[in-house]
């Protein structure tokens, strides 16, 4: 019998990419970036084995954060990491745009925040962008990206806790590191939703 994933539309199984590839961006100081970075291809390809490694990967990483902090109320909340963002982007989108895709957007919003921020260099913010981009099945030009509405989405997400917009960024000052920030902006925001937009709107294009 054929494993599960192999009978999903191409546009769910590029979601659950979505997730697995967040979870390798922010999981062994790099290591993880960089191995599902050099294995994209394969998974695409709906490689057997390749698949099963990387899922078994990202659950062994998730669950450390679980055990840790069974409610949520810690560390454990570093798993919000892109959620804030891709949360908004469900909203905004009436869940046409699926969660992993979503998380995916989520991650490339947050991760230019972060470059803003001088939290995040270039380099790493371009690479991990090109990954993302493989994934990410959606078309700009029909999608609705209305900033002021994902703004307002973000502020009503159910984890937030006050007027401030908390988001999970990611660090990449020596090893990568997940940081809980309170004090996310509009014009962040704005910033990063624009960004999201112009990049996909040139991979759609082929630029």
């Amino acid at each position: 019998m054929q494993p599960f994933f192999q009978t999903l539309t191409d546009i769910d199984f590029k979601s659950g990419l979505g997730e697995i590839i967040k979870f390798n961006i922010i999981a062994d100081a790099g290591q993880g970036f960089d191995d599902i970075f050099d294995s994209i291809g394969g998974l695409l390809k709906r490689d057997n084995g390749l698949v099963d490694r990387f899922v078994e990967a990202s659950l062994a990483f998730k669950r450390k954060f679980i055990e840790e902090d069974e409610f949520d109320r810690g560390e454990r909340i570093k798993l919000n990491f892109a959620h804030t963002f891709g949360h908004a982007v469900e909203v905004v989108s009436e869940y046409e745009i699926p969660h992993g895709t979503a998380v995916a957007i989520g991650t490339v919003m947050a991760n230019y925040v972060s470059y803003l921020r001088g939290m995040l260099s270039e380099t790493t913010r371009i690479k991990t962008e090109a990954l993302l981009l493989r994934v990410i099945d959606i078309d700009a030009a029909v999608t609705d990206f209305n900033i002021e509405k994902i703004i307002d989405a973000m502020k009503k997400d159910k984890k937030q806790v006050d007027v401030n917009i908390t988001a999970v960024l990611l660090e990449d000052a020596g090893a990568k590191d997940l940081v809980i920030v309170h004090d996310v902006t509009a014009s962040e925001i704005r910033e990063a939703v624009a960004h999201f937009v112009k990049i996909n709107t040139r991979s759609l294009e082929g630029v």
